[in-house]
């Protein structure tokens, strides 16, 4: 969506007085004024007694299909009434849950709600929004205690550094979670980009590199190491490109979405054909086209960087060493943390 298409969108939204649980990709979290926002449900719709808790009535479903596997665990799980809106042709139910759907945009459908003034109230508005603070608190605790790298910390922390004016282009499968999940609104100057599923192994950097040019905006890209080896000479493109482009590399030696898949637990097979390490660093990569390469150690050293590189205006690699067993040990852990605030307050007798 476009920033003018969002301005109709959200106030519309608000009137309905939902919970609004908002995708990384669909423009909304650079929309200011979003009071009904939920951003960190990836975390607490993996809580059992939430769930119970939270049970819909009636789904409103703009758009394409969410990244986060709980949102989607949960829309499909629903015996609510559900609607659709998206304008594109295209079948889009893989849960068989739609009952109605409207072949019209997201923007033009908010426009007909305000004009014909619909208003509601849902009794899950403050149900939602009691976690998404319980979350919130707990995870900004969590982060705050932490200097050392992970993969979480360092989609949060790009998304709070990204400045306004610059974008964000998210590649492959964890980068786009990561950010998914982050929780992080921005500053309404900014655009995301997104390759995903097929689309997020191949050509990613080209896509970055073009996506800044169409934007005519300085671009931040995140990528892991497959990614950006199945693009390598699109480094090319970076080198002369006008518009700076920053990449950030998490290189977590393989296809670290697979370590969260059951898969992982047969060895014999995982590492040779999912994990797929390639062993590399990519420091004389950036050296071969006379990049800017920054490697961090720690949390405080990589903010450092990265807004160092960005303010310099000129195009730069950063690597970022990963474990992808101790990445999905850090999802677990937080995924855990989550879960049990919320689960206590519920069970504390707090009215959630």
């Amino acid at each position: 969506q476009t920033h003018a298409a969002l301005n109709h969108i959200l106030p519309a939204l608000q009137q309905l007085g939902m919970p609004i649980l908002i995708d990384i990709t669909s423009g909304l979290r650079f929309a200011p004024g979003a009071q009904n926002a939920v951003v960190l449900y990836d975390y607490f719709l993996r809580a059992e007694k939430f769930l119970k808790k939270a049970q819909p009535d009636f789904i409103l479903h703009l758009g394409g299909m969410p990244r986060s596997k709980p949102l989607n665990r949960f829309l499909q799980n629903s015996q609510s009434r559900y609607v659709l809106v998206n304008n594109l042709p295209f079948r889009q139910d893989p849960f068989h849950r739609v009952g109605l759907r409207f072949e019209l945009s997201p923007e033009r459908f908010c426009r007909i709600l305000a004009q014909n003034g619909v208003n509601a109230a849902s009794e899950l508005l403050p149900v939602f929004l009691r976690a998404e603070n319980r979350a919130s608190a707990a995870l900004d605790e969590w982060f705050n205690a932490q200097n050392k790298l992970s993969e979480p910390a360092i989609l949060r922390s790009v998304l709070h550094n990204l400045p306004g004016e610059n974008n964000l282009f998210l590649a492959n499968s964890m980068p786009v979670r990561d950010a998914d999940a982050s929780g992080i609104f921005l500053p309404a100057a900014n655009r995301i980009g997104v390759n995903y599923g097929v689309n997020g192994i191949d050509g990613t950097i080209a896509s970055a590199v073009g996506f800044a040019a169409g934007n005519r905006q300085p671009t931040t890209a995140v990528l892991g190491d497959l990614a950006f080896f199945h693009d390598l000479n699109s480094l090319q493109l970076v080198r002369y490109s006008p518009v700076p482009v920053t990449l950030i590399v998490i290189n977590n030696n393989g296809g670290g979405i697979f370590s969260f898949l059951p898969i992982n637990r047969y060895e014999d097979v995982f590492t040779e054909y999912f994990g797929t390490p390639q062993n590399l660093d990519f420091k004389n990569a950036a050296g071969l086209f006379d990049l800017p390469y920054f490697a961090p150690r720690k949390m405080q050293d990589f903010r450092a960087v990265y807004k160092s590189a960005v303010a310099s205006g000129k195009n730069s690699l950063i690597e970022v060493q990963s474990d992808r067993n101790e990445n999905y040990a850090v999802h677990r852990e937080l995924w855990e943390l989550v879960t049990t605030q919320v689960a206590r307050e519920i069970h504390e007798g707090t009215k959630i």
